[in-house]
């Protein structure tokens, strides 16, 4: 059996095969401190929701401080802000390894496999000279061993690869539009030529579309904030697509998100005309993954900016990858991949 752990900003999700079958699991990592009050405690109650206790404060985690927030407008914490784990946060070390023991059960027997993904990861040369991105691959190594698992980094755009570019022969363009980051794997028959990341993500738009409303919320300090929850939400539940916008919502996201599909569009030529991929076959599939994949229109904005002439790779085809385990799946095959490899290895 082996194991596939997606630590994305937005959403951690892992799946793992037991008993011929696949087991999903899913939670936001984020939080919410409330005073420690009658009115916050009635509500709780409630909701039926468990939370702890901080000095004079009420903590809530994952699934149930994102369903408080939605009820009660209170902003949700981020525990990965811009897609990085704080460095100096141990309450924050703490939130995020109890969530991740929650997807992630304790393994079976020593040694299983767990494949993981973690936001703006590259496993490129440049990755040397980011020790930031090294401590976080470091740390949640680490969680991934407390489980009783061998760990197998692997980038989203790896991963995505793997999942979906099968009739292609594993061979083509992963592009991974994660809320913290964008992911960039040029694959050659299941092989990583380059990895990169543009820091650019969804919830920027999520930002901009709640500020260009003027939809603000009130943290539990008094603060004003853009009210990036619910316009997330509000976006989701769009009736058309971004290429054919109706109301006043539908235009504003839709010139938000064009955009950023074109300042993703510039990133990825950059990262590809820095390549040399003397054996990459063109013309070639373009995959898209992350949340906004997702958004009815992405795709075709994207294939406008890609395929023009000038790109610096040949793009035939543009896919979006819209499952929601996409990026998992690929860990898990990533995981198989790599639990043959050690297996060969102890053969030889």
């Amino acid at each position: 059996m082996t194991a596939a752990l997606d630590l994305g900003s937005h959403t951690f999700r892992s799946l793992r095969g037991t008993n011929d079958k696949l087991v999903a699991r899913s939670v936001r990592p984020v939080y919410v401190v409330l005073p420690d009050n009658t009115l916050h405690q009635r509500r709780l109650e409630k909701l039926g929701r468990g939370h702890s206790r901080c000095d004079t404060h009420l903590v809530l985690l994952g699934d149930a401080a994102v369903e408080y927030s939605r009820q009660f407008e209170v902003p949700c914490t981020d525990l990965l802000p811009g897609g990085v784990v704080p460095s100096h946060d141990s309450l924050n070390h703490q939130f995020l390894e109890v969530l991740l023991s929650s997807v992630l059960p304790q393994s079976a027997y020593p040694g299983e496999k767990c494949s993981f993904t973690q936001p703006g990861s590259t496993l490129s040369a440049s990755l040397a000279r980011q020790p930031s991105r090294v401590r976080q691959t470091e740390f949640f190594d680490r969680l991934i061993r407390q489980r009783g698992y061998t760990p197998a980094p692997a980038t989203a755009g790896e991963a995505l690869a793997l999942a979906e570019l099968v009739e292609s022969r594993f061979s083509g363009i992963a592009l991974v539009m994660g809320a913290a980051s964008c992911e960039i794997t040029v694959m050659q028959g299941g092989h990583g030529l380059s990895h990169g990341s543009i820091p650019l993500g969804g919830s920027i738009v999520d930002e901009q579309f709640a500020r260009e409303r003027g939809d603000c919320c009130t943290d539990v300090l008094g603060r004003q904030m853009p009210n990036a929850a619910r316009a997330c939400r509000d976006k989701e539940q769009l009736s058309h697509p971004l290429i054919a916008p109706v109301s006043r919502d539908e235009k504003l996201l839709g010139k938000i998100y064009r955009q950023f599909v074109l300042d993703a569009a510039a990133g990825l030529a950059r990262h590809l005309a820095k390549g040399q991929f003397p054996e990459f076959r063109q013309p070639t599939t373009l995959v898209l993954g992350g949340g906004s994949a997702n958004m009815p229109g992405v795709c075709e904005i994207l294939a406008e900016h890609v395929q023009r002439p000038g790109f610096p790779v040949k793009i035939d085809r543009v896919q979006a990858a819209t499952a929601t385990y996409t990026v998992a799946r690929g860990c898990l095959i990533h995981a198989e991949l790599e639990a043959q490899r050690q297996s060969q290895r102890s053969a030889a």
